[in-house]
């Protein structure tokens, strides 16, 4: 047990290509957003009302609010990119899957005993291990309530892909692109000026 935890904790904290891992990890956290609303209105047993609305906020508020911060910061230092569209893909399939994939089974979960509890803490430690090690922390109820839209960007000759944040319903693919960086690998699309 001890060297799984060593394990889990190690692929945390090396060394990615990604950068920015205290932000991915709020982002991830951050997209849990609707789970831990569903969980306080709820309730859990044998969890006092009052513990659970104050962790409940916490898990909301603390994530989401670093995620502004950073935003705010990336725009004040200007931290951003340009990229060349070759190809972009619409990821609305990708809110579906997190739905039904994570919200509902987590806010099912039951913590009456001591075991159900431990189960729960458990599936929370892997889907948030899991949206870290595959770079789904772009999904956020927030970016949805704004209107915005999850593509990722292919372009020429680009190794990995970005995931774009942008109010747009279509990339253009002949035209550069300016949005400010999340992380390496997500960034948000820039207001024209």
């Amino acid at each position: 047990m001890v060297l799984c935890r060593l394990h889990l904790l190690r692929l945390f904290m090396q060394r990615s290509s990604e950068g920015l891992r205290f932000v991915r990890l709020m982002m991830v956290v951050s997209s849990l957003t609707p789970l831990f609303l569903l969980w306080a209105v709820r309730g859990m047993q044998p969890v006092p009302d009052r513990w659970l609305m104050w962790s409940c906020a916490a898990l909301i508020a603390i994530p989401n609010f670093v995620l502004v911060v950073r935003l705010k910061l990336a725009m004040k230092r200007g931290d951003m990119r340009t990229i060349d569209v070759e190809r972009a893909e619409d990821h609305r399939d990708h809110l579906l899957v997190y739905l039904f994939a994570v919200l509902l089974p987590l806010f099912d979960a039951n913590i009456g005993r001591a075991r159900d509890s431990a189960a729960t803490i458990l599936a929370f430690v892997f889907v948030v291990f899991l949206f870290w090690h595959l770079n789904l922390h772009y999904m956020n109820v927030f970016f949805a309530i704004a209107g915005y839209r999850v593509f990722t960007i292919h372009g020429p000759g680009d190794p990995q892909p970005i995931v774009l944040l942008t109010k747009k319903s279509a990339v253009d693919t002949s035209r550069k692109i300016h949005a400010y960086r999340l992380s390496n690998t997500v960034l948000i699309e820039a207001k024209k000026t």
